[in-house]
This record gives structure tokens, C-alpha cells and sequence, in this order.
């Protein structure tokens, strides 16, 4: 998996692991039961009065570059191709600003008592921009051709790893019965990805895809549909005036391409953008500035970390040996150190905004005094005054590995070195090239294998449940068989595996939010992981965009329908 930021590359992460982060597993190693769950109370966009809403008005938006392929389900993962395909097309479910499946094209769905069948009640009001009715038959064929479809995008391989078979079913027109090789709840925000139409695209096979001209004149179902596409300077899209949710107030959405941060500042300035996400600095700058700009920031959807290596006779195997670390350091100094403003510190797996967040995990820092009484504790002394712990006549000196070429993470490791020393760890910072050095440290296959103490490294979560079975659960521990599992740290907990399996096995969402607050906690105390911070992206809005954004979302597009322009 790369990391890949919506306005420039950056530090690029495991090419060892391309499996992205939360593929589900085949097995079924959960006991527990499953109780038939409904449909969650459908939670549409707030929706102003229409007499409230101004209508007509082109709102103008910032691309960071240009968007050739506007096929979705070519494009996912891209943040500006994202936000075009939010506006263009529907899926099953639609991804609320807390990263929420709700229902969208599916006006409702149950589930059965094992919970293997999702049987979705699809919306009968629904209808293709070039008018052509939708119908369960391009659900059918959206799905199983997404079962052929080769990619590396986290919500297509979930997919094809979990369904088993989909098909139309009494009544055929509106009913889609969904079967599972193994309950797996998460799923549900994978059903958010478009569903194509069946009527253009059905004689298109999954290999020749990429070639069809639907791509340049995409059909959807979605609030605005296609207008044009000039190369290297814009896409426009008109309103649906069939949109079932009801026409938009705005009359036309046009994406304009521009790289330079500057030359999108000045835009909004003069009113020429309506929103744009840009720097964080950049847009605390133009909302104090004002007038009537407003913005905020949200975070990455992914984090940077310090992994420990939790196998005996590591030191960090103690529990309390990470915790001190932690106790040591002060994360929010840190974090401000390596990026500036650019980062956000973070304390466990999850993104803040997302509905199943534990603000409440223990927060440990800037605690030297408590760092020094674990280590004694864990039988750690300075016997011979030179500031170093020892025990049993060997030093606590570790070497972090941290790659050459990313600046900040290399801030961050050297801004580690004396906090740590100041309570007798000394850490040596430790320069491994990603490909020759660093990925074969924390590598099954290397002899010998998974040869480091501790590490920084970063992952990037292109899906967005909450789901963290591939990175904690013992399971997924690699082996010289399965080298390419994401639990490298060997991080093995019976209450955290327990939870990861029920978590993923019940469609219940408040039983689910219970069940990741109790994980997050144990994450959060038992530190895997040393968490870092999260990349921020600003957001800002013209003063003649109204309507309820979220700025502290990377769903902040999620309810553009919703929203006018002022004249």
C-alpha cells in the first residue's frame, strides 16, 4: 500500500503489504451467536426548508489535479475522484460525515439469525441520469462484476473475499439477496461503492473495463450528473433533476484543476473557488482573515506509529517497558516538532470523527517520574551511574528504524532520543533503506526474522470501517507461510481477539460502538504500537456556500445536495 496524500506523494509505506489494511479472513473463528438485526434509523442529510435554500448558482470547487478516469470503481481511493464520484453515483449504502453506513440506493436491509444473508429493499424511485430505471438487476451485475474485477482497492478485495453470491429475488425488481462465506459486518460500508448501469456497461467484461467509453461520460444515479470534462482543467456536472432525494438547490458543480496551493488561496479570495481543501496553515490563515470564509481540518484517514517488537526476549516485550516509552515522551510536543501543524497527535487505531471513537483511552506523556518507576520496576537500574538502565549486565540501548527519505518521520525519531535518554533508554536512530533494510527487519522471511525493537512506520486505512482485525488480531501474526500478514509486532491479547471477532460478526451498531471503545482501550494501554500523529488536510467555503458542512470530516462532501449558494 502507498501513502498517497490528496495534494502530493508522501511517505510511501509497505510495498511488502499491498494487501490493504482490513481484509477479512475466510474463517469464522467466533463462537458467538447473531440475532437477526435491522436496518440502523436512516440518518438522511439535514435538509433546509425549500424556501430556506436559494436555488441556481454554480459552485465551484478546487482539484488538486487532473481527474481522467471518472469511472469510480477505477478511481477509488483517489480523494478528488472520490469526491466526483460522491456526487455522480449512489451505492447500497452512503457513508455518513462519521464514516456511518446508511441507507441510500437500499432503502432498508435485514439480516438473517446466522448472519450470512443481507437482503436489501432496494428504493423504487430511483432513476439513471440518462433515464433508464434502476432495478435489483444492476445491483446484480455491479456486484458480480466487482467479483472479477481485478484491484488492489481494500473495499473491492473485501468483497470478493466475503460474498459468496448475489441475486435478484421476489420481488425481483427491488429485492437483492447478498450471500456471505462468513458474517462480517463491516461489509456494510464496502456496499458503499457505486453500482453501475447494468444497461450500458453489461456487455463489458472486467478486463475490458478500463477501455470503455463510459468513463469519459459516466451515468449515474447520483444528485448531479455528468456535463463535460476539460483535460487538465475541469469537470462540470449539472443537477439531477430525477435525484430522488430531490433536485439540488445548486444548479451546476464545477471541479477546477489547481495544483498550486497559492493560486487556489487567491481563488478564494476573490470568490473565483467556493471550497477547497488546502494546508492546514493555509486555511486557519484564510478563516481568521475572513470575511465570512469559514473551514476547519480533518484527519487522514490512516496515522504514523512506532511499532515494538512484543516478542521475548525483546525488551519491549514488558508491557511496561512500552508504557514508560509513552510515559516518557510528550506526544502533542513531538508531533508539533515533526510536522508543524500538520499533523494531528493520535492515541489509538481509529480516526477521531468515526462513529464507533473512544475520546476517553488512556493518554500516557510528559511523565518522566512515572517512566522511571515502570522500569525499576520491571527489574531496570542504573548500576553504574552513566544515565542507562540495565538488567541482568545489559544495557536498555535499542535501535529505531526509521527510513532516510521521510524528513518527518526522521524529526520525529531524533526528537525521541533525549526524553527517552532522560529516564535511561537510550535509543540509537537507526537509517534502514524501505526496500533493502527496513522491510526485511520486520520481515517472517528474513534470517533472523523480524530482527528490530522498534520501528516507525505508517499506515494508510482505505476503508473506512473501523475494523481492525488484520492489524491486532493473533491470527494475522506473519509467518514464513503467510509473510504477507500485518500483525508484524505479534501483538496477541484473548480479550482483544474475542472483541475483534464479535465486533465484525454483529450488525448491531451500538453493540458494535460498545465493543471498539472496549478495544480501543486495550490498544490504547497494552501499546502495540507508540501511536504518532495523523496527517491534517484543511478545508475552507466561500462565504456563498451555505449549508451544513462538516469540515472536520473526510466526509465533508457527504451531503453536497444539501447545500446553496447564496446570490
Amino acid at each position: 500500500m502507498l501513502r498517497v496524500s490528496w495534494s502530493r506523494q508522501r511517505r510511501p509505506l509497505l510495498l511488502l503489504f499491498l494487501i490493504l489494511l482490513l481484509i477479512p479472513s475466510g474463517c469464522d473463528f467466533s463462537p458467538v451467536p447473531i440475532l437477526p438485526q435491522p436496518t440502523p434509523p436512516p440518518k438522511p442529510p439535514p435538509t433546509p426548508s425549500q424556501s430556506a435554500r436559494p436555488r441556481g448558482g454554480t459552485l465551484t470547487v478546487r482539484l488538486s489535479g487532473d481527474v481522467p478516469q471518472l469511472n469510480p470503481w477505477l478511481s477509488a481511493g483517489s480523494r478528488d475522484a472520490d469526491n466526483i464520484s460522491g456526487l455522480l453515483f449512489g451505492g447500497l449504502t452512503r457513508l455518513d460525515n462519521h464514516l456511518q453506513p446508511q441507507p441510500d440506493l437500499a432503502e432498508r436491509w435485514d439480516v438473517s439469525e446466522d448472519g450470512t444473508t443481507l437482503t436489501f429493499h432496494l428504493r423504487e424511485d430511483v432513476a439513471w441520469h440518462d433515464g433508464k430505471p434502476f432495478t435489483a438487476e444492476d445491483v446484480v451485475w455491479s456486484y458480480r462484476t466487482m467479483l472479477g474485477l481485478r484491484s488492489s482497492y481494500h473495499s473491492f478485495l473485501r468483497i470478493q473475499e466475503t460474498i459468496q453470491s448475489i441475486e435478484a429475488v421476489e420481488p425481483i425488481t427491488w429485492t437483492v439477496r447478498f450471500k456471505l462465506k462468513t458474517r462480517n459486518s463491516p461489509l456494510l460500508s464496502d456496499l458503499s461503492l457505486p453500482v453501475l448501469p447494468s444497461h450500458i456497461l453489461s456487455g463489458t467484461t472486467p478486463d475490458k473495463l478500463a477501455q470503455s467509453q463510459f468513463n469519459q461520460a459516466p451515468v449515474g444515479t447520483g444528485a448531479f450528473s455528468f456535463e463535460g470534462r476539460t483535460p487538465g482543467q475541469s469537470v462540470t456536472l449539472k443537477a439531477n433533476s430525477r435525484y430522488y432525494g430531490g433536485r439540488p438547490a445548486i444548479d451546476r458543480v464545477a471541479l477546477l484543476v489547481a495544483p498550486v496551493e497559492e493560486v487556489a488561496v487567491n481563488a478564494l479570495r476573490e470568490g473565483d473557488l467556493m471550497l477547497s481543501q488546502l494546508s492546514p496553515s493555509a486555511a486557519e490563515q484564510l478563516v481568521t482573515a475572513g470575511p465570512g470564509i469559514r473551514g476547519g481540518a480533518y484527519d487522514e484517514l490512516g496515522y504514523d506509529f512506532v511499532a515494538f517488537n512484543l516478542r521475548a526476549p525483546r525488551p519491549f516485550s514488558d508491557t511496561r517497558l512500552r508504557r514508560a516509552w509513552a510515559l516518557a515522551l510528550d506526544k502533542p510536543g513531538l508531533a508539533f516538532t515533526a510536522t508543524g501543524s500538520g499533523g494531528n497527535p493520535v492515541w489509538n487505531d481509529v480516526n477521531r470523527v468515526s462513529w464507533s471513537y473512544n475520546p476517553d483511552v488512556p493518554k500516557p506523556g510528559g511523565n518522566p517520574g512515572e517512566a522511571r518507576k515502570l522500569l525499576a520496576e520491571a527489574g531496570w537500574a542504573d548500576t553504574n551511574g552513566d544515565g542507562i538502565v540495565e538488567k541482568d549486565g545489559k544495557p536498555l540501548e535499542v535501535s529505531l528504524f526509521v527510513r532516510p527519505d521521510n524528513a518527518v518521520r526522521r524529526k520525529a525519531a531524533e526528537a525521541m532520543v533525549a526524553p527517552l535518554k532522560s529516564v535511561g533508554i537510550r535509543v540509537m536512530v537507526d537509517l534502514a533503506d524501505f526496500n533493502t533494510a527496513l522491510l526485511a527487519r520486520i520481515s517472517p522471511l528474513s534470517r533472523p526474522p523480524f530482527d528490530f525493537d522498534v520501528v516507525i512506520l505508517g499506515w494508510t486505512r482505505s476503508g473506512l470501517d473501523p475494523d481492525p482485525y488484520a492489524l491486532f488480531h493473533s491470527s494475522q501474526i506473519p509467518t514464513a507461510a503467510a509473510p504477507q500478514l500485518l500483525n508484524f509486532t505479534g501483538f496477541a491479547a484473548p480479550e482483544y481477539d474475542a472483541l475483534t471477532i464479535e465486533a465484525r460478526s454483529t450488525y448491531d451498531f451500538t453493540r458494535r460502538k460498545e465493543i471498539y471503545t472496549r478495544m480501543q482501550s486495550i490498544i490504547a494501554s497494552d501499546l502495540p504500537y507508540y501511536f504518532l500523529w495523523a496527517e491534517k488536510f484543511g478545508v475552507v467555503a466561500g462565504p456563498k456556500l451555505n449549508g451544513d458542512i462538516d469540515f472536520t470530516s473526510p466526509r465533508y462532501m457527504w451531503n453536497a445536495a444539501q447545500w446553496y449558494i447564496e446570490p
